[in-house]
């Protein structure tokens, strides 16, 4: 049954800043091309729903120049809250629970490896709460994972890590509530909450010991060590040698992302 607990920043802040920048080294390029195709214009309003390091948060404020206004929230806000710049706010914010009407409406949201933290139904409400967050002819970016578990059938290890892969996901969605697919839904989930122009793209590529997605991954583990400890016996470390396997070449997380337009009217 899952306890919604938060995986990551057990091990504390040094650990969790790493974790977040290899975070933002492999994902931001993407991301960016994302919103330039969604469109943030001078003068609008965005806002960046669970912004770790704040690394997008700034790329929409440069987007939306000294007319707009990007609010950037986090449940863990240490780090936005060290940024000062004219039209920048951060806000420490639960998306799953805390009050939203405070926020307004907005032109632009984006939100990234955000949902599938809260599962299935929690994440499936936030999503609609982040939905409602749109002003009239407001665009949103929503971007999540899917795992595949799938490394070179040559390497040794493959079906071994296929194994644990799938075992450890399947653990935490038990334990915590952890969705490692919840980016599959998110088409189905914007059309529900009455968005129009729903479009999606997946996007990925091939990890091995030492890149950005691999260091992020055992950063990862580290960050969240004290909810890995009440799942395994070994305390992952079967799962990171595997990860860290000379001569490996996995499937990074897949990313999906799924965009979509509020109706005018």
């Amino acid at each position: 049954m899952s306890d919604g607990t938060y995986m990551f920043g057990s091990a504390g802040p040094a650990i969790e800043t790493r974790r977040l920048d290899q975070l933002e080294t492999f994902m931001d390029d993407g991301t960016l091309d994302r919103l330039d195709r969604v469109g943030i214009r001078r003068g609008d309003r965005c806002l960046e729903v669970g912004a770790g390091r704040g690394s997008i948060a700034l790329a929409m404020l440069a987007r939306c120049g000294a007319e707009g206004e990007v609010v950037a929230t986090d449940i863990d806000a240490r780090w936005i809250e060290a940024i000062t710049a004219p039209g920048f706010r951060a806000v420490r914010h639960d998306i799953a629970t805390d009050p939203v009407d405070d926020l307004g409406l907005f032109d632009v949201v984006h939100a990234r490896f955000l949902l599938h933290h809260l599962g299935l139904d929690r994440g499936s409400a936030a999503l609609a709460r982040i939905a409602g967050l749109l002003a009239p002819g407001g665009r949103i970016l929503v971007e999540e994972p899917m795992g595949t578990g799938c490394a070179d059938p040559r390497h040794p290890v493959a079906a071994e890590y296929a194994e644990l892969a799938h075992g450890w996901f399947a653990t935490l969605n038990e334990m915590i509530g952890f969705d490692i697919d919840f980016g599959l839904m998110l088409p189905r989930l914007l059309v529900e909450a009455g968005l129009d122009g729903v479009g999606n793209d997946i996007r990925g590529f091939l990890s091995t010991p030492g890149d950005s997605f691999n260091t992020w991954l055992n950063t990862s583990i580290a960050s969240a060590q004290a909810v890995l400890d009440r799942a395994y016996d070994d305390n992952g470390e079967r799962f990171t040698k595997i990860v860290n396997a000379p001569g490996m070449w996995s499937s990074a997380w897949l990313v999906i992302a799924g965009w979509a337009t509020r109706p005018a009217s």
